[in-house]
């Protein structure tokens, strides 16, 4: 079962309340709290922080799990994504809240840190099953 190390969740807004029903869910099925981490975007519009994507996707320092139907909705939503807030960005935001939480998890100035938290399953996933 999936043992997450961090689960970040957008801080602006009310979106961190989400966090409180993660570890609601949680206590109901007698886990200890998750590690949820608040990941502020620092008032960057959507479509900046799915394009800031583009180098880690095109570097394949981001990996998708095959055969997950929630990462073929993913691809589907990074391939339709045209720049604008149209509603087909959710996934794609996902994986930037992900991947800020990585770099706040591991010193992401350091690739031999993130090398080895990935080696040890910390595989941003957002829609996906999370293979452990």
């Amino acid at each position: 079962y999936f043992k997450p190390d961090v689960i970040g969740i957008e801080s602006d807004q009310c979106q961190q309340l989400i966090g409180v029903r993660v570890n609601d869910e949680a206590a109901k099925r007698g886990w200890m709290p998750l590690p949820v981490v608040p990941i502020p975007t620092g008032g960057v519009p959507k479509p900046v922080r799915i394009r800031r994507l583009g180098p880690y996707i095109g570097t394949r320092a981001i990996r998708f799990k095959n055969n997950s139907g929630g990462v073929v909705e993913l691809i589907r939503q990074l391939k339709m994504f045209n720049g604008s807030s149209d509603g087909v960005d959710d996934g794609p935001d996902c994986v930037d809240i992900a991947l800020r939480a990585l770099m706040q998890f591991v010193d992401y100035r350091d690739c031999e840190s993130i090398r080895k938290a990935t080696e040890q399953g910390a595989i941003l996933s957002p829609l996906g099953e999370i293979p452990v």
